[in-house]
């Protein structure tokens, strides 16, 4: 039985993203509300909580990393390393995903545990997403010519683009362009942008279940509004250096590949 089934046969509520509403809170508690053991591994457990800090896998974002840690008054201390988090699309149920070896106890449904994040994947992952917002923003405000909006990306630090419709030519000039990419991308850390994120009221479509639409756009650009529900720094002067790796251009559009130094 898939994991999905297993989280509709326990019937559990859509888990509140504490994480949507401050990228910085790296401690909470949460309500165990539910545990399923993989049936590849018996090692491995998930652990579903009423509410999360833990950033899931997603648009483009890689998932976040931690600990959970049982704090009932009778159950014996443990910790677990949260090695991965996803979100169920159908439920809007967060899996948190451990390991348990011999002499760990699992929380008990119903136990109340505390949840860290591990902050430098989560600032790591923070830049890597904001800079790819950034890279957007110098196509989309005309700071780079022939670039509009881009319509793709992914954040993860191994494989970083984003990826625009319209088509350059590369033929001359490629190493002068990606430095001129580069240079107008960490100008913005000078201009220290503040980065917001509003909920549209009313709006539901494309949103987590329970939730609304979520948009975040940098502050003065209001107009330049893009959905995302991942987590970024408060402002571009946060970023560390960004380094363009690569621009190449053909048939479907030209994409940036980049890199963040933190």
């Amino acid at each position: 039985m898939k994991l999905s089934e297993k989280i509709l046969e326990l019937n559990l509520e859509p888990t509140e993203l504490l994480y949507l509403e401050d990228t910085y809170l790296d401690k909470s508690e949460a309500k165990v509300v539910g545990l399923v053991q993989s049936e590849s591994d018996e090692k491995k457990w998930s652990v579903f909580l009423d509410k999360t800090v833990f950033y899931p896998q997603g648009g483009g974002q890689c998932f976040d990393q931690g600990w959970i840690r049982c704090m009932g008054e009778y159950e014996a201390m443990s910790e677990f390393r949260v090695e991965s988090v996803f979100l169920d699309k159908k439920t809007s149920v967060v899996s948190h995903n451990i390991s348990v070896v011999p002499g760990m106890v699992l929380p008990k449904v119903g136990s109340t545990v505390e949840m860290e994040v591990d902050m430098d994947r989560r600032v790591l992952m923070s830049n890597y997403h904001t800079v790819g917002h950034m890279i957007d923003l110098v196509g989309a405000r005309g700071d780079i010519a022939g670039l509009s909006r881009a319509f793709k990306g992914d954040h993860s630090p191994e494989s970083a683009y984003v990826k625009f419709a319209e088509r350059l030519d590369l033929s001359v000039g490629k190493e002068e362009l990606m430095m001129e990419i580069e240079d107008a991308v960490n100008a913005l850390k000078v201009e220290a942008l503040k980065i917001v994120a509003v909920e549209s009221e009313g709006q539901t479509d494309g949103a987590p279940e329970g939730k609304t639409y979520r948009e975040v756009y940098f502050e003065g650009y209001e107009d330049l509004a893009v959905g995302c529900g991942g987590t970024h720094l408060s402002s571009t002067a946060e970023v560390g250096k960004v380094v363009i790796k690569d621009v190449k251009s053909k048939k479907g559009g030209t994409t940036i590949k980049y890199g963040v130094e933190v």
